[in-house]
């Protein structure tokens, strides 16, 4: 099968867009087969849906990711042929529609993220842990070092307790603010320990305000393996009311692609 990709680079979070139409039931496959290529790398697949009232962007497991909605918003205004832009996208695993700013001269991009559905708790090795619940995915927060036993307990009591189409655990330290996350996506089966994660990096920053709650807006910078991303946060009432994701995005040369789907 021969398709047409984008490559980009929301701070490493390697993501491949695949531009040509590709039926729903084809895209796990096609997607564990960019993923198994390595040209591009890529740490995760999203799929360019054509057709409705909104450009909308389609995880490769149906799951949200805030990396690649930046990226999509930034794809959206290169390709109008403008060097700073702001669009409205529609991407699976969020109810609503994102606003993504990007400014291509920058190489930045800043999206109005989804919130969490609220914060829970999972249960590993007799201890308990902060899970943020989003709608298309579960963050598990550890402020502990990498751990790969503790990695995979995290996924068994989310998988039991939630069920959801990805799960994350993100290794948390607070001095300097960091995180090392690893992301499940249950259509492929796939684990990476990414580069950097959006969604994870926003789970991270509204727990952290949830921890001073007299504070009602914050902007948190958080390193990561692949770069730094920084998330403003607003708090109402002790409850999460707004968070806003942004870094540096890379795009790459639309290319054409022969891929095996088995």
């Amino acid at each position: 099968m021969e398709i047409e990709i984008v490559p980009a680079d929301p701070a490493k979070n390697y993501t491949v867009f695949v531009t040509s139409p590709v039926a729903p039931a084809l895209r796990p496959a096609a997607a564990k087969a960019l993923l198994a290529r390595g040209d591009p790398p890529a740490e995760q697949v999203a799929f360019v849906v054509s057709g409705g009232p909104l450009p909308r962007m389609e995880m490769m497991g149906g799951e949200f990711c805030g990396n690649a909605a930046r990226s999509f918003g930034m794809l959206l205004v290169q390709q109008q042929g403008l060097r700073r832009g702001s669009v409205t996208v529609s991407v699976s695993g969020c109810p609503r529609p994102l606003t993504v700013e990007a400014d291509l001269q920058a190489g930045t991009a800043a999206v109005d993220m989804p919130l969490p559905l609220r914060f829970d708790r999972a249960e590993a090795f007799g201890r308990s842990f902060p899970v943020a619940v989003f709608d298309g995915i579960c963050h598990a927060i550890a402020e502990e070092p990498r751990d790969q036993s503790l990695l995979k307990a995290l996924y068994t009591a989310m998988d039991r307790a939630f069920r959801p189409d990805a799960m994350g655990v993100l290794f948390l330290r607070r001095q300097p603010l960091g995180l090392t996350p690893a992301v499940w996506v249950r259509a492929t089966g796939t684990t990476v320990w990414e580069h950097s994660c959006g969604s994870g990096s926003v789970a991270a920053a509204l727990w952290l305000a949830l921890q001073t709650p007299e504070q009602s807006a914050r902007r948190f910078s958080i390193a990561q393996p692949g770069g730094t991303l920084t998330v403003e946060t607003a708090l109402r009432g002790a409850k999460p009311a707004a968070a806003r994701l942004g870094g540096p995005v890379v795009l790459g040369a639309p290319r054409r692609v022969a891929i095996d789907l088995g």
